[in-house]
Formats: structure tokens, C-alpha cells, sequence
């Protein structure tokens, strides 16, 4: 009996939704700063003019979003930046601030991913998130305070 090699995921090549072109996976270099990790990226085949793209996960093709321009991006970039401070932070676990991610956002645990967010839900968890942190690090200060 010959053991099957194990395929790794595949994914469609998503479709730009700024110019409705499909996009293509092509390396990061030259997108991405020479430090990431990621090593190639969905880009509209309108790239550069377009300037919309997805990172990939590492050793697949497997979008870890959806495509997005410059904006939605940075939008991403600074939800992430205040979501995982939930966790790291010690507020709660990185298992509760995803189903607390998930409730905020009313979409099932499986959909609850930044990456996948449109600038609604992006400005919504960046709100929620810094809320919480200020009631937490306020919380901290009156204990420092008696």
C-alpha cells in the first residue's frame, strides 16, 4: 500500500473588490517590509495602480483575509493591535476574546476574524477594545490610589 502524499490547502483566487479584477499570488517582496514573515500575497491584478492585496498563510495559498486597499489595511493593522491586548493583557484569554469578538460582531465564531472585516466592524472592535482597556487601567489606578 503507498501512503498518499497529503495535499496542502487551496484556495480561489479572490476578486479585487475595488476594480472587480482577480487577483494573484505573487511574492511579498517589495509589498511587505523586508521583516515579514509572509512570504507572498493576493494582489489585484491592477497591482500597483490598485493597490489592494491579502497576506497569505505561510506554506499555502490560503488567503488570511479578504483583499483590501491601503485604508481597510491600516484599519486591520490597529483593531488587531487593540484586540490582542485583551489577551496579552491579561483581561481575559485569547479563547474569550474571540467569542467576546465573536458576540460584538454578531457573526459566528468560525467568521470572527479581523482580517475579514470591513471598516464597520474594524472601527467597532478598535471602540469596544479601547473601552475596555480604559475601564481596566483605570480600575488599576484607583486600586494604586488606596
Amino acid at each position: 500500500m503507498s501512503k498518499k502524499k497529503k495535499k496542502k490547502p487551496k484556495s480561489a483566487a479572490p476578486r479585487c473588490p475595488y476594480c472587480g479584477k482577480s487577483a494573484k499570488l505573487i511574492w511579498a517582496a517589495g509589498i511587505l517590509p523586508p521583516q515579514s514573515k509572509v512570504s507572498k500575497v493576493y494582489a489585484c491584478a491592477n497591482y500597483p495602480e490598485c493597490d489592494v492585496y491579502v497576506c497569505v498563510h505561510p506554506g499555502t495559498d490560503v488567503a488570511m483575509g479578504t483583499l483590501a486597499d491601503a485604508k481597510l489595511r491600516r484599519l486591520r493593522q490597529e483593531a488587531h493591535r487593540c484586540f490582542d491586548k485583551l489577551y496579552t493583557g491579561g483581561i481575559m484569554s485569547k479563547t474569550d476574546a474571540y467569542a467576546w469578538l465573536a458576540d460584538l460582531t454578531w457573526l459566528p465564531r468560525q467568521q470572527a476574524h479581523i482580517g475579514c472585516f470591513g471598516e464597520y466592524h474594524c472601527q467597532l472592535v478598535i471602540q469596544e477594545c479601547r473601552g475596555l482597556l480604559a475601564g481596566r487601567s483605570h480600575s488599576v489606578s484607583t486600586l494604586h490610589r488606596t
